[in-house]
């Protein structure tokens, strides 16, 4: 989220489970601030991720992000 720390066993679960899938994963990720966990789960190649973030200002740090690491 935008001002807390990343819960690591919530992400980390979250990251095995995608890794591990024999299909693509699709997760809703509301109110994802700059989008750390959802970067971290687009990296596996294994999941589609759909961001509600309603602050324009972190929406486009996502965005950006997003473009930079994945394209």
């Amino acid at each position: 989220g935008y001002n807390f720390p990343s819960i690591p066993r919530i992400q980390q679960k979250l990251l095995e489970f995608c890794a591990q899938a024999d299909h693509e994963v699709h997760i809703a990720d509301v109110g994802p601030g700059f989008g750390y966990d959802s970067l971290m789960a687009l990296l596996t190649k294994k999941a589609k991720v759909t961001a509600f973030e309603k602050q324009e200002a972190q929406c486009e740090a996502l965005h950006f992000t997003v473009m930079q690491t994945i394209l």
